[in-house]
């Protein structure tokens, strides 16, 4: 079907599938308020809809557009003072700390306007008031000052600043940050370590593990991004001079990818086009259409970067690994053969690193990951179990790689307890 119909041929399509369904039909959109156009989209539910079909939709009440709002279709429903109380006492409980009775009240009277008792709010400020760094009370004094999600947003990146050891892990997280809402898709892990030379992988590791214990980042798929618009929003405020600054954050990213393309070109051209350096630009260029989300590009190159290592190093050594894990993520981006690729990565780390190296754990992770969304319980536990065996032995234990692989296994434990 042309994509310029779809708008107009769901609700037909709707009506067709109740007619056709002896059960109710329930309807699920997350963030629907970040949809592009999505008063233009969403029209439909305005339309009374078959008796059978309801539509649940979540939505943050500060980017709600107000035609939403007189919608007879949609409620904003905000949380309860028990719900509030919940989710501030499931992060208290897992820092185990303990709210007194006086500050479970300034906790209640604060979380009821429209702006403080929306869910991303209080997740935000039950992880801050829990992981601050500074006293409860005084965590709390700070956080009951913000009025809304963005201020709260500010309050963290201020709060995270303050307890960085030196200017120079400052200036880089300002940085890397203003790079992320500089950039079309996000910024890679391997192109934040090539912006920063003086920046090691551990030093990022720990950065992004803090950033992202308050909601402001997410990785997924070596990628980081923010993971809401506020927080992208309170970068813009806090860093960039309420957005003044991005164009040379912008050119920053211009030069670098084009030194990219450039250095391909350059050792194609002085380098014989097997040369394993031609396969490092092709796998770094091949991150950057990853990060277009231009997939079949990313997948040409990859493969041409794997064949070039294969034959440069034979078929069992860590590059090669890395290569097959770098396919095995996209097709899993794709939802294609990614179980075969993350496999053959596994065994070949576990051959030239021995099966207790920190690189098997993070295949390990990959894998269990993978198997966790196609519901193969059992399996990722036990990947989750190796992979946290393995770490527990080789790591610290306050690294954050640890931390990933307990918060994945607790997370799997959830899935399992839902889906029983």
């Amino acid at each position: 079907m042309d994509p310029s119909k779809i708008l107009e041929e769901f609700p037909r399509w709707l009506e067709r599938l109740s007619a056709r369904h002896q059960g109710n039909i329930i309807i699920i959109i997350d963030s629907i308020d970040q949809i592009q156009q999505a008063e233009r989209h969403m029209k439909w539910l305005i339309d009374p809809l078959p008796v059978n079909v309801r539509v649940v939709v979540s939505v943050n009440v500060e980017t709600c557009p107000e035609a939403w709002r007189l919608w007879p279709t949609l409620h904003l429903d905000p949380l309860s003072p028990r719900e509030v109380k919940n989710v501030v006492s499931a992060e208290c409980q897992a820092a185990d700390l303990r709210l007194t009775r006086d500050q479970e009240k300034k906790l209640e009277r604060h979380c009821r306007s429209a702006s403080t008792c929306n869910a991303l709010y209080v997740t935000l400020l039950a992880r801050m008031i829990t992981r601050s760094g500074w006293s409860l009370e005084k965590s709390l004094e700070q956080c009951l000052q913000c009025q809304d999600t963005l201020s709260l947003y500010r309050l963290a990146l201020k709060m995270i600043l303050k307890f960085l050891n030196t200017d120079r892990e400052r200036h880089i997280m300002k940085e890397m940050l203003c790079l992320v809402f500089s950039s079309h898709n996000g910024v890679s892990e391997s192109e934040a370590l090539d912006l920063f030379p003086e920046l090691e992988w551990p030093a990022l590791s720990s950065l992004l593990y803090h950033l992202n214990r308050v909601c402001i980042v997410t990785l997924r798929c070596g990628l980081i991004r923010f993971e809401h618009m506020q927080a992208c929003e309170a970068v813009r405020l806090e860093f960039l001079g309420g957005g003044s600054g991005c164009a040379s954050y912008r050119d920053k990213l211009i030069h670098y990818f084009n030194q990219q393309l450039r250095s391909l070109e350059i050792r194609e051209t002085a380098l014989d086009p097997d040369h394993p350096s031609v396969a490092r630009s092709l796998h770094q260029l091949a991150g950057v259409y990853v990060q277009w989300k231009k997939y079949g590009n990313a997948e040409q190159l990859y493969k041409q970067a794997l064949e070039i290592s294969e034959n440069a190093y034979g078929a069992e050594h860590v590059t090669v690994a890395q290569e097959l894990e770098s396919l095995a993520m996209l097709y899993q981006k794709q939802n294609n053969a990614a179980k075969v690729f993350l496999t053959r990565s596994l065994e070949m780390r576990q051959c030239v690193l021995g099966p207790d190296h920190p690189d098997c754990a993070q295949s390990l992770n990959n894998l269990a990951a993978l198997h966790t969304e196609r519901r193969e319980y059992e399996t990722a536990e036990d990947m989750y179990e190796r992979a946290l065996e393995i770490r527990r032995k080789a790591l610290s234990p306050d690294h954050p790689s640890l931390a990933y692989t307990l918060k994945h296994l607790a997370m799997l434990y959830k899935r399992r307890v839902r889906h029983k």
